[in-house]
Order: C-alpha cells, then structure tokens, then sequence
C-alpha cells in the first residue's frame, strides 16, 4: 500500500480529512493503474507458460496507509470527490475497467513466442489451457489476457 503522508496538514485538518484521503489515494492510484502497461513493455515474451497451471495476473493494488497509526484505506471509486473528477474523463467504470484489460494484457504478453514462427506458431498453447485460465466470471482481465494471446498468434489452438 501506498504511504499517504500529510505533508503540511495539521491535525484539524487531518481530523475532517476523509476526502483528503480518498483524493491522495486516486491521485497515487493513478500510478497503479498505469503499471501495467510498462510491465506488459519490459516482460514481453520472459516466460514459458506451465501448461498444467494456470498463467498468473497480479492483481491492481489500490489501498493506501495513513500514518502515524497506520490505518489502511481503500480506494472507493463511488466517492464523491472521484466521482466529480473523473467524470469528463468517460467515468468510474473506465478507471476500473481499461487498467483490469491492459493487465491481462500484460500478463499475456509475458508468454513467450516459439522459435520458428510460421504455420507451427502457438502450437504449445493448447484449446486446453486457454480454456483453463478461463476465470469463473469473465471479467476486462480475462478479455486483455485473450487479445495478448491473439496478438502473438497462440488463439490458432482455439481453431477446430
């Protein structure tokens, strides 16, 4: 979690803060949500899928700590002040929603490209695992994960 320091606040302030909180937090989430997208440019094609376990996706971290006592506060996208920010930006939902696809997209371009290319490429992707790494709700994680798969040609296993 992120460290949500008062810089120059006092405690009178601190005290009516609640916006002050959820603001910092979104300002910091930002950040977060925009990892991914550098993580999908500096692990492209670092790793060989286990075909017997499913491909891992980290998940977005959005919570953040108050100091001094350390009270963990997490990031509520229907806040008021959110909500005001962000709504000529397409919404709440698209805060949530695009970061969620471009981290499955990071997550599947981690896997790597087999040697060769040509009519054989994506062949160790099979119509198995990729059904297997199908979540119970299909979510925007899931859909970028399937499109990084598509773009590095593995979707052929889907193929009858």
């Amino acid at each position: 979690p992120d460290d949500l320091a008062a810089q120059g606040r006092d405690d009178a302030q601190e005290a009516s803060g609640a916006e002050w909180k959820q603001l910092q937090l979104f300002r910091r989430a930002l950040r977060a949500l925009a990892l991914s997208i550098g993580r999908g440019m500096l692990t492209l094609g670092s790793l060989t899928p286990d075909l017997t376990e499913a491909l891992p996706i980290p998940k977005i971290k959005l919570t953040g700590v108050v100091p001094p006592k350390g009270i963990q506060v997490s990031l509520d996208f229907e806040h008021e002040g959110i909500v005001r920010l962000v709504g000529s930006i397409g919404g709440v939902a698209s805060l949530s929603e695009w970061p969620g696809f471009h981290n499955g997209v990071a997550a599947g371009l981690r896997v790597s490209i087999p040697r060769g290319g040509g009519a054989h490429r994506g062949d160790d992707v099979t119509r198995t695992w990729v059904a297997y790494n199908r979540p119970r709700k299909l979510n925007h994680t899931h859909a970028g994960f399937l499109m990084a798969l598509g773009l590095q040609g593995y979707l052929a296993a889907l193929a009858p």
